[in-house]
């Protein structure tokens, strides 16, 4: 009976040490899968954010090559206008002609430095040479502008552009 009794008792210990290692190795495997988890979300994030920022360098290339079509264009077309109406004045030296070709040569030679201003100006804000200046503004003065500049830069006279502001100056 006394040896009954022992192997009783040295089974009961051995299964209870095996329930324990059997509980601490599932223990230590559900830490680890929910690690292994963990660690999957953030890749599967880390490879979204980086699509993401993929898709938005090549939105900023198309964008960028957009511009400069658009300012190669825009500075090509007043600039072969100054070559062909400097020719034009170089080889007839008309006097009634001379003076409406020197204003549009004055006009595109003035749009020209706009451009490239605009074009150096926006070369130093990318590389960090010059600053942004956050200022306030009145809205209101800004919109008025640009109507007058509208109106300024038209070649055909055109209708009235109404301006009904509902913001208080100053808010």
């Amino acid at each position: 009976k006394s040896l009954q009794t022992r192997y009783t008792k040295t089974s009961s210990l051995i299964y209870s040490v095996l329930i324990v290692v059997l509980s601490a190795f599932g223990i230590y495997l559900i830490f680890n899968i929910r690690r292994i988890l963990k660690l999957y979300r953030i890749e599967k994030q880390n490879r979204e954010k980086t699509q993401e920022l993929l898709m938005n360098t090549e939105d900023i290339n198309t964008i960028k090559a957009r511009f400069l079509q658009d300012i190669s264009y825009k500075i090509r077309t007043p600039l072969n206008s100054v070559m062909g109406l400097s020719e034009i004045l170089a080889n007839n030296p008309e006097p009634e002609d001379v003076k409406s070709i020197s204003e549009t040569i004055q006009e595109n030679s003035q749009e020209l430095q706009q451009l490239v201003n605009a074009v150096l100006d926006l070369s130093r804000l990318e590389s960090g040479m010059m600053k942004y200046n956050l200022s306030d503004y009145s809205l209101i003065q800004i919109c008025q502008d640009a109507i007058s500049v509208v109106r300024l830069h038209s070649d055909t006279p055109i209708p009235p552009i109404g301006f009904n502001c509902t913001v208080e100056e100053g808010r």
